[in-house]
């Protein structure tokens, strides 16, 4: 299949990345519209941070909405539509967002935390699957009684965007996909948490692809053994968000408002391994819609931190090529959690994603 040309924004990002050597060295106009050293002491200032999370954003409301016999945690920030809906990742929360909220001052924002994260209700019987964050969604835009949105979706949480999208015809008025995935794309991967708790649930009775059967037992132990040593999942969370950001001072900020859930009883490492448990089936289910990714003719802004070695450009690449109205810029010194990074260039991002 012919590659989309790759668009950089000239606002947003200094120089061109390509997405393959054959487009090396061009800048090429867009396609349609433009759119975490804590060790020992990681759990004191992680357990300290919990009353700031606690807290809603200065300029939101917390709103409580029913959800699975529990409540998800949702913040509104009050302005004209339509709304932007922002959906974090994991190991994240709705603070991913704090340094863009403040950009978008005007608008009406929604950030909110998936069933099992943040502040959400995180019941130990539930099934964290991919279609459950889905319903998560649904049930935040349905409860705040939102009719059409901008979804802007990170990580973990772009299925769930892709998906209700699709299967709400005509309700989301834009979108914005960022270092995430949908299906398959070779040469790219989850990112080393994901990857760990991933395979460490894959059945010591089934082989590998050529692998044989028992080969990830290993890391089934190691996952096992981060539910019983509070400081060796913190330091694997604390590695991992100094990998995702570029900026040291910002990454140790917001490590302890991600880790802190995962420290707290109950915890979200219990969710997590459900999710991962099933990001195998959820991607391979979602491969059978990629035809379908051609209806979406809304604004589509997809934004790439280019210096995420997992979630790589390669499916920013697939994903610019399924969904013809979509837009892409890369941003060239940005990482895995690029509205971090440059939070600025993100806020550019979403409102160009809002139809004029």
């Amino acid at each position: 299949m012919k590659r989309k040309p790759l668009m950089v924004s000239s606002s947003l990002a200094t120089s061109a990345v390509d997405l393959d050597p054959g487009i090396t060295g061009r800048r090429i106009a867009r396609r349609r519209r433009l759119g975490p050293a804590a060790r020992a002491g990681g759990i004191l200032i992680a357990l300290a941070a919990a009353m700031l999370v606690i807290a809603a954003p200065a300029s939101a409301k917390l709103v409580w909405i029913p959800r699975a016999g529990g409540q998800i945690a949702a913040f509104v920030q009050p302005g004209r539509g339509p709304a932007i809906v922002l959906c974090h990742g994991f190991p994240d929360n709705h603070h991913l967002y704090d340094r863009v909220v403040p950009l978008l001052k005007g608008h009406e924002v929604v950030s909110f935390d998936f069933l099992g994260w943040g502040q959400s209700s995180k019941p130990a019987d539930y099934n964290y699957t991919f279609a459950a964050q889905e319903q998560d969604l649904n049930a935040v835009i349905e409860g705040l009684h939102l009719h059409r949105v901008i979804l802007v979706a990170h990580d973990a949480s772009v299925p769930a965007a892709i998906n209700w999208t699709l299967d709400n015809p005509g309700r989301t008025a834009g979108m914005v996909l960022s270092n995430g995935f949908y299906a398959p794309v070779p040469g790219s991967g989850p990112p080393a948490l994901a990857a760990l708790l991933a395979f460490g649930q894959w059945p010591n009775t089934t082989a590998l692809g050529p692998l044989p059967a028992g080969t990830t037992s290993g890391l089934t132990n190691l996952m096992n053994g981060l539910s019983t040593d509070p400081r060796l999942l913190d330091d694997l969370l604390t590695w991992q968000q100094s990998t995702f950001v570029g900026n040291p001072a910002v990454a140790r900020k917001f490590d302890p408002l991600f880790t802190q859930q995962f420290l707290a009883n109950p915890s979200t490492l219990g969710p997590l391994r459900s999710l991962t448990g099933n990001l195998f089936a959820a991607v391979t289910s979602d491969a059978a819609r990629i035809p379908m990714l051609a209806s979406l003719t809304m604004p589509v802004q997809i934004i790439w931190g280019a210096l995420d070695p997992n979630l790589n450009l390669d499916i920013a690449g697939a994903l610019h090529q399924e969904i013809p109205s979509s837009t892409l810029t890369v941003l060239p010194d940005a990482h895995h959690d690029l509205m971090l990074d440059d939070p600025t260039a993100f806020a550019e991002a979403i409102t160009s994603a809002i139809p004029r």
